[in-house]
């Protein structure tokens, strides 16, 4: 039978126990950054594509608005603000973005912020019947999200 000193008893359970408080510090500052940074980024990567897909799909409609009836515009109208408003607030949920943009995990804001300006105008004009402002919007919004557009 192995026999321990008191002080090689106490060493063991200082080790163990600094373990375990390690082991879980890390384990609450990983939960942290991935609720508070890395799901809001998945998050906007997500509505970029979605973004991607309403000016590819409504793009007959932003294209020549005024063809098209009231009733029919007002859904993408709606739907291509509701996109602006989430791209904003996924870029004010995420704590520290900052940090994230000047290592390059993040886009810079004031893109995101023109982007999502863009699709209200979009979404105005849409309302409206009228085409963008000088075709821009479209433009600004791909260049503000770096998503090519294949439909102009």
């Amino acid at each position: 039978m192995l026999q321990f000193n008191q002080a090689q008893l106490v060493d063991a359970i200082l080790t163990a126990s600094l373990a375990v408080v390690g082991g879980l510090i890390i384990l609450v500052i990983g939960q942290l950054i991935e609720k508070y940074a890395i799901e809001p980024l998945h998050e906007q990567s997500r509505l970029t594509g979605e973004i991607a897909f309403a000016l590819m799909f409504y793009s007959p409609m932003i294209g020549d608005p005024a063809s098209m009836a009231q009733a029919a515009r007002d859904e993408p109208s709606r739907y291509i603000r509701s996109l602006a408003t989430k791209l904003l607030a996924t870029t004010y949920l995420v704590r520290g973005y900052t940090l994230l943009w000047f290592f390059r995990l993040a886009p810079r804001k004031r893109r995101l912020t023109d982007a999502a300006l863009a699709l209200v105008r979009l979404s105005d004009a849409l309302a409206h019947g009228q085409p963008p402002a000088g075709d821009s919007a479209p433009t600004e919004i791909a260049h503000g999200l770096r998503i090519k557009l294949l439909v102009q």
